[in-house]
């Protein structure tokens, strides 16, 4: 194969490669309890033991700031929790009170703190990513 053909495979397989990691969660490192964390749409963490939480989406329907609506709104977050056996949970939790804030899996406990930026903030109107920020907890033996 001649220089310029190897120098064309080697890029077309690198183009490959990263493509294929770029549809890939953003795994961050495993955390111990309690764990206070963020997590944008796409990433991922772990949690002793052997338990990941991602988040594929986050609808944010909150009112914005300086804005009179008829009910202040809510920001539902999309989870996949997924166990050591392979075990799979798909729910959502939300930053409004009247709406599940927390749930329970293997022996976790996980709660929704909040949602940033807030709609009408500076950091939303300069197109700053959605962030779900957590607290999980585990039973002490």
């Amino acid at each position: 194969m001649s220089k310029p053909s190897q120098s064309f495979a080697l890029a077309v397989l690198a183009l490959l490669f990263l493509t294929a990691t770029a549809c890939l969660p953003t795994t961050t490192g495993v955390l111990r309890y309690p764990a206070s964390f963020s997590l944008a749409v796409g990433e991922r963490v772990g949690l002793e033991p052997n338990i990941f939480i991602q988040v594929n989406a986050i609808n944010d329907s909150r009112c914005p700031i300086d804005v009179d609506c008829f009910w202040e709104g809510d920001a539902e977050v999309f989870l996949e929790l997924e166990g050591a056996e392979g075990e799979k949970l798909q729910s959502s939790l939300h930053s409004n009170s009247r709406f599940e804030q927390r749930l329970s899996f293997q022996g976790i406990s996980l709660q929704l703190r909040e949602v940033n930026p807030y709609p009408g903030s500076p950091e939303a109107l300069a197109g700053a990513p959605s962030r779900a920020y957590f607290v999980a907890t585990r039973p002490t033996p």
